[in-house]
């Protein structure tokens, strides 16, 4: 499956949902532009979050360290980055719910009058005020709990 931008991960699974004049048709590629430009100064921070929540998962898990927090650790950030903007868009789009396109639109247009330096500050708002504590990045059901 091709690397896709959260972008192409909103138009993909919103394909049929999202109106051929909406927000996405005529601004989307320009509302990603802004962020993609400030992807390399945000990776630092984007790596220590995800460092984070390997961590805090492998702990709520119960394991002393896993795998994945074993080879995030060891591999040089400019090694990783390319791993993690190929899964990102990936991973949007296999959590887009095709009732919420719509919601998912009208958001973005909204967080596009903002400057994008200013957008990440919103959303760290509104995670704090609906006290979301731990957000499941990549849910996955145990394999003790499949049926």
């Amino acid at each position: 499956m091709p690397c896709r931008s959260p972008n192409d991960a909103v138009s993909t699974s919103c394909e049929r949902k999202l109106n051929k004049d909406g927000f996405m048709a005529r601004q989307g590629s320009a509302f990603i532009a802004n962020f993609r430009s400030r992807q390399d100064s945000a990776w630092p921070g984007a790596f220590r979050l995800i460092k984070v929540f390997v961590t805090d998962a492998n702990a709520v898990e119960g394991k002393s360290g896993g795998n994945l927090t074993a080879m995030i650790t060891a591999l040089p950030e400019k090694s990783l980055r390319p791993f993690v903007d190929g899964m990102v868009g990936q991973l949007i789009a296999a959590e887009i719910k095709p009732d919420f396109c719509g919601k998912i639109e009208r958001g973005l247009e909204l967080l596009a009058l903002l400057p994008p330096e200013k957008v990440a500050g919103v959303l760290a708002f509104i995670t704090e005020l609906t006290e979301l504590k731990k957000p499941s990045i990549c849910s996955v059901t145990p394999p003790a709990k499949l049926k």
